[in-house]
C-alpha cells in the first residue's frame, strides 16, 4: 500500500503529458471505479510481476523495458526511451525524498 501511495503521489506530481504518469493514475482510477480495495491491487501486482519474471529469457530488451515503464506497452520505441528517462529521473527523486524522510525520523 505504501508503494501504491508513493506511485500515485509521484504520478500526480508530474506533468500529465507523460504517458507513464497517466498510466499509473488510470490504473488506480480503474481499480477505484470497480470498487477494488487497495490491498487487492497490491496482490494483483505481485502476481503479475511473478508471471513476468518467469518468462524473462524469451522477451526482447525493448519488450522488457515496456514491462517496466507504466503504460509502456502502448509506446513506440523512441517514445518509450524518452518516457523511461523521465520515469527514472522521477523515481530517483522519490527515493531521495523517502530516504530523507527516514533520515529525519531515525536518530
Amino acid at each position: 500500500m505504501i508503494k501504491l501511495a508513493s506511485d500515485i503521489s509521484l504520478a500526480s506530481a508530474v506533468t500529465p503529458k507523460k504517458a507513464w504518469s497517466r498510466a499509473i493514475l488510470e490504473r488506480f482510477q480503474l481499480h477505484l471505479k470497480h470498487g477494488r480495495a487497495l490491498k487487492r491491487v497490491t496482490v494483483l501486482n505481485k502476481k503479475k510481476k511473478q508471471e513476468v519474471c518467469r518468462g524473462v529469457e524469451s522477451i526482447s530488451r525493448p519488450d522488457k523495458l515496456r514491462g517496466l515503464v507504466p503504460g509502456g506497452e502502448r509506446m513506440d520505441y523512441c517514445t518509450l526511451l524518452e518516457e523511461t528517462a523521465d520515469y527514472i529521473k522521477c523515481l530517483e527523486t522519490q527515493v531521495k525524498a523517502m530516504a530523507d524522510i527516514v533520515k529525519s525520523l531515525c536518530p
